[in-house]
């Protein structure tokens, strides 16, 4: 019962704009077990299973609670909203760096060069084509392309999977699709997502038990330039 209250703090913070469900899973102790559990679902399906089922089950509810409200808030109060979810980053920032202090003390001149990798690379993918363009050719094999750049929001802690969705220009697409029960609609990026967290888990495990420093410096890189992209 723990682990799905955890869950819908994960599943709230995956949905808000500038929070990461990867931070809120950081923050109730869960993100090793969740991406340890991804990454090797396939040796341990059954326990996987049994300790994901709660956790999940809490994240979706998180999302089904939140999607309408959020809907109404963005359509009529967008300046308001954009300056809550600022707001929302920023704190989700200091939260991550708090609990992960361990991590991240110490820091030396190799993991700000990761920092500022992150941001560097962040700013790039900023710069290339805009969301309205990839809203007006949406199609299944789009979507489930889409999908893995999602995964890598929802893998990453502090990368915030519904910022992403902003910036692939899919979050009211995604929104009212949800609202709307329309399931079949959005199962091309629900699949691409899927397939994409399992690989990416595999990878980001890795890199986190060879040098956790430089992954969470990395990953506060996105983040931090999210922040001043909203704002600017």
């Amino acid at each position: 019962m723990i682990d799905f209250f955890k869950g819908l703090l994960i599943g709230a913070g995956t949905i808000i704009p500038g929070i990461s469900g990867g931070t809120m899973a950081i923050i109730t102790g869960l993100y090793e077990i969740i991406l340890d559990c991804i990454a090797n679902f396939h040796k341990r399906f059954k326990n996987t299973i049994i300790t994901l089922f709660p956790i999940i089950s809490g994240a979706l509810a998180g999302i089904f609670i939140l999607s309408i409200p959020l809907e109404y808030f963005c359509s009529e109060f967008p300046i308001l909203s954009k300056w809550v979810f600022i707001a929302s980053a920023s704190i989700g920032v200091i939260l991550f760096v708090n609990s992960s202090a361990d991590v991240l003390k110490n820091v030396n001149l190799k993991s700000v060069l990761f920092l500022t990798m992150g941001i560097i690379i962040a700013y790039l993918l900023s710069i290339s084509p805009q969301s309205d363009y990839v809203v007006t050719q949406i199609n299944p094999f789009l979507l489930f392309i889409l999908g893995f750049p999602l995964a890598l929001a929802l893998v990453l802690p502090a990368v915030s999977f519904s910022y992403m969705l902003f910036y692939l220009g899919l979050y009211d697409f995604v929104i009212k699709a949800i609202n709307n029960l329309e399931f079949l609609k959005v199962f091309p990026l629900f699949l691409g997502i899927a397939i994409g967290t399992i690989a990416f888990s595999k990878l980001l495990l890795r890199f986190i038990n060879k040098s956790p420093q430089k992954a969470y410096m990395f990953v506060l890189g996105f983040v931090v330039y999210s922040i001043f992209d909203m704002i600017f």
